[in-house]
């Protein structure tokens, strides 16, 4: 009764193990490089994309003169606001004033 006893996990492997074993692993591996294809085709999908990405937005340097534009017509819209502001004063007063000589005229006619 000097024999080691070994439970069914301390026991050394026989053929028949290794081979198991060596099938379990093949699985493991084949199902790994199977989802490193995908893993692989996403990434280059992904790439694809960013570089569309790339290709197709607009940088802050491209809006750059856009933005000028922009700014120079506001600009432009602001003057022409204010001028017509202005005008409109002027015309205002002016017709007042044209309404004085037409009542002064009518007057004059009127006494002559």
């Amino acid at each position: 009764m000097d024999e080691p006893m070994f439970s069914q996990n301390d026991r050394p492997a026989t053929k028949a193990d290794v081979a198991e074993l060596r099938g379990e692993l093949r699985g493991e591996v084949g199902s790994l490089r199977a989802g490193l294809r995908r893993l692989t085709i996403e990434i280059v999908q992904v790439k694809e994309d960013v570089s569309d990405i790339r290709r197709t937005m607009l940088t802050k340097r491209d809006l750059d003169p856009v933005n000028k534009l922009v700014d120079l017509c506001l600009r432009q819209f602001d003057d022409y606001s204010q001028r017509q502001a202005t005008q409109g004063e002027l015309l205002g007063r002016f017709g007042s004033l044209l309404d004085d000589h037409e009542r002064r005229i009518a007057r004059l006619e009127g006494n002559a």
